[in-house]
């Protein structure tokens, strides 16, 4: 029915991002107090404030053991342990701010920036496994494919179709008329893209083919998430 069950509050600036930790808690990142807050989401109860990033926090991301990566606007991206809000490590590497973190299917953490680049990290140590330079733009937006390939939203609007295991670019495919905010794996094998340029757009991953374009907005949608019902 759409009614709003529960407001929480707790951070100074807007949220840039938002997590469900496998507890059952949700993680939260605000760009004014550079903090993450871990919070009860039944009583707005706040749990935990991890603090370590020296800007703003830009994305969140739950690894397949649980802890919760950090990618902020200082360039680097900080592992967590959500529980009792240690610092596992810190990972370095981009020269510009972490815009967007997915986890892959092999368990390994893929991040975009503003430098340009796509980096892939192991998530067991934090070493970098390879970085995916060859973008010419901005990084915004990264989604794992139901196939496996890695899709990046680019500041262009464009968005490229990547091999995560050998960093070939397979695919790019253009509509956006600005750049790519969001994107999302969808149910049916689709993936759908969010745009400052107001729209969504929903894309055939197979052969890049435009399904369709969402555009009966007031304003830009800067985040997109699938839900259970699909």
């Amino acid at each position: 029915e759409g009614s709003l069950i529960q407001t929480l509050t707790g951070h100074a600036g807007y949220v840039n991002s938002l997590a469900a930790l496998s507890n059952g808690y949700l993680a939260i990142g605000s760009n004014l107090d550079q903090t993450i807050k871990i919070l009860n989401p039944k009583d707005d109860s706040l749990i935990r404030t991890l603090t370590g990033h020296n800007g703003p926090i830009t994305c969140l991301a739950v690894l397949s053991n649980g802890y919760l990566a950090s990618g902020s606007a200082d360039t680097t991206i900080n592992i967590w342990n959500p529980n009792d809000g240690s610092l596992i490590r810190t990972l370095t590497g981009h020269s510009g701010p972490v815009w967007s973190l997915v986890v892959l299917p092999n368990g390994n953490l893929a991040s975009g920036s503003d430098d340009s680049s796509i980096i892939i990290w192991n998530s067991n140590d934090g070493s970098l496994i390879r970085t995916l330079g060859d973008h010419l733009d901005y990084v915004f937006s990264l989604a794992v494919l139901p196939n496996g390939d890695l899709a990046s939203g680019l500041f262009s609007g464009q968005i490229i179709k990547l091999n995560p295991n050998d960093g070939s670019s397979m695919q790019s495919l253009s509509g956006h008329a600005s750049y790519v905010t969001s994107l999302a794996a969808l149910s049916n094998g689709y993936f759908a893209s969010a745009s400052y340029d107001d729209t969504i757009k929903i894309w055939n991953p197979i052969d890049g083919s435009l399904i369709r374009t969402l555009s009966n907005r007031t304003g830009s949608a800067s985040s997109l998430v699938v839900l259970s019902n699909g």
